[in-house]
């Protein structure tokens, strides 16, 4: 299922300027108060815009930003508009989250980065299974040297897990979208 084309323009158009946000964020956090920052990241979504933008920080570095068309939240927790639909690898430890909402459509899409030593093929047959049990259709499957990648859908949801395996460690990548 194809997103639709404003609202596929729109959720870039925030992911990119909320990807540009975190990492202005992380560079600035070294020189300048969390008040400055955020001050500094609400004005420049709202130039960009044309939109009202309330910037939150948390003490752990993460973020969201929440405008009349959604909101999108960063860090490295898994945020809690997390579907309960995409499971997470058990044991893995989360290096990075992203997910953000459109209230226009009720669009949702995200994406999480995670790290464990189990390897690449043990990961994919995990998500093979547990997306299998609950009635997710696998749509492709592409395996590369050590790199290994499925995508599923279900009512209108579409998952894509990559696990790559390099020096005993697997890093694991979930996006997510409808």
């Amino acid at each position: 299922m194809q997103p639709k084309g404003g609202a596929l323009k729109g959720v870039i158009v925030l992911v990119a300027l909320l990807l540009v946000g975190w990492f202005l964020m992380n560079w600035l956090l070294g020189s300048f108060s969390g008040g400055a920052v955020k001050n500094a990241v609400e004005n420049a979504i709202e130039q960009a815009t044309g939109k009202n933008a309330d910037v939150n920080i948390g003490e752990d570095g993460s973020f969201s930003v929440t405008t009349e068309e959604g909101t999108a939240s960063f860090g490295t927790e898994l945020s809690t508009d997390w579907p309960n639909d995409v499971p997470t690898y058990p044991g893995a430890e989360v290096t990075y989250s992203a997910v953000g909402n459109n209230l226009a459509d009720g669009g949702l899409g995200g994406y999480a980065t995670f790290t464990t030593s189990d390897s690449a093929q043990k990961v994919i047959d995990f998500y093979n299974s547990e997306m299998a049990a609950n009635r997710w259709t696998v749509k492709a499957s592409v395996n590369i040297a050590s790199s290994m990648n499925v995508t599923f859908e279900k009512d209108g949801l579409a998952m894509n897990v990559t696990a790559t395996g390099v020096d005993g460690m697997t890093s694991i990548t979930i996006g997510f979208g409808k």
